[in-house]
């Protein structure tokens, strides 16, 4: 019994050629396309948030010049000199007794 393809006609054997390319490409896609498509997937999802994080932080650069800043430290070097000179080490200029268990 001899398995030769040349004695079958030749429509039998592209037949068989094409059945066998078919079942060489799905295996193909059903164990390595499918899971680089899942890894594309998440990687695109990460892409996105990332995306996002950066457009905030361009809004957020863009607010910038609005702010201040020198108003700020002014009034925190003003509540920093006040609490130093009330001796009892607060922060923020207070209006109550602070309690120091050292004294």
């Amino acid at each position: 019994m001899e398995l030769g393809l040349n004695k079958l006609p030749w429509k039998v054997q592209v037949g068989i050629f094409l059945t066998v390319a078919v079942a060489a490409v799905g295996g193909f896609y059903w164990y390595y396309v499918q899971d680089a498509q899942a890894a594309v997937t998440t990687q695109r999802q990460k892409l996105d948030a990332m995306k996002v994080e950066i457009n905030k932080g361009k809004t957020t650069a863009r607010q910038l010049p609005a702010f201040d800043i020198s108003r700020y430290f002014s009034v925190l070097s003003w509540t920093s000199s006040n609490a130093r000179s009330s001796g009892h080490g607060c922060v923020t200029p207070c209006r109550t007794i602070c309690v120091d268990k050292n004294r």
